[in-house]
This record gives structure tokens, sequence and C-alpha cells, in this order.
């Protein structure tokens, strides 16, 4: 089971490198920024780590499901999720946000994430979004 886990995920980490251009001068005028502040396992995005607030975040395969399933963030504030992993390959994933992070078997990731644009957005699991794997993440 682990081994096909593993060959999952480096099939979708080579489809995921295979889909850049190589071509690092072009830019998109008409993307959006993003609103938000990502940096993953960084120790901290402010000086004072009493200004940190810690989400627990688990992902679970029986049901697909991330527990919670809402975050309510403020704007400006920086957020550290702690994200425990299971059994199987999970990702936290917001596009609009411009957050994904990867979660092994059997791993533990975390990232922080300063909100800057106030708004409700999705949340998913890439490879269990079909079985219900999403989220909510609502800046105020």
């Amino acid at each position: 089971m682990r081994f096909i886990v593993l060959l999952v995920s480096l099939l979708l980490l080579g489809s995921a490198l295979a889909c850049g251009n190589g071509d690092k001068e072009t830019k998109n005028p008409a993307a959006p920024p993003i609103p938000t502040t990502v940096n993953p396992k960084a120790p901290s995005l402010t000086n004072n780590p009493e200004e940190i607030e810690v989400i627990t975040v688990k992902v679970n395969s029986n049901p697909y499901l991330y527990e919670p399933n809402t975050y309510n963030l403020q704007v400006g504030k920086t957020y550290r999720f702690m994200i425990e992993g299971d059994a199987e390959f999970h990702t936290f994933t917001s596009t609009d946000l411009g957050i994904n992070v990867n979660i092994f078997v059997e791993t533990n990731e975390s990232v922080d994430i300063v909100a800057s644009k106030a708004g409700t957005f999705k949340l998913i699991c890439i490879p269990h979004e079909l079985q219900g794997m999403t989220g909510t993440i609502v800046i105020q």
C-alpha cells in the first residue's frame, strides 16, 4: 500500500513539474495578485511568536475530510496551520490563496499564512476533492 501511495505521489509531482513551460520571463498580466503570504515550514512571519495563532488540521481518509473543514481568519493576522497526516497522501490546497501543501503518508506539515484580502475561499485535497474532501477559508 505504501508503495502505491509513493508511486502516486511521485506521478503527481512529475506531472506538476511537467506542466511548467520553463520560460521564467513569461508573465501573465491578467492574473490577479495572490491575497496571502504563504511560507511553508517557516519559523515565523512575525517577530513575536505570541502573535501567531496555531490551527491544528487533521486530514482523514475514512471518510475523506479535513477536521475542521471551515477556518475563520482575520486580515493581517498570522496563522500557523499544523496539518496532521494519516495513512494516505493528501494536499491542503487553496488556489485562490496560493496555498498548496503536500501531506505525505503518516507525516505532519506546517504552513504560515498571513491573510491580506477578505473573502471566502475554497480549500481542497487535490486527489480527494471528488470524494468530498473540501473546506472553506473565510477571511474577514
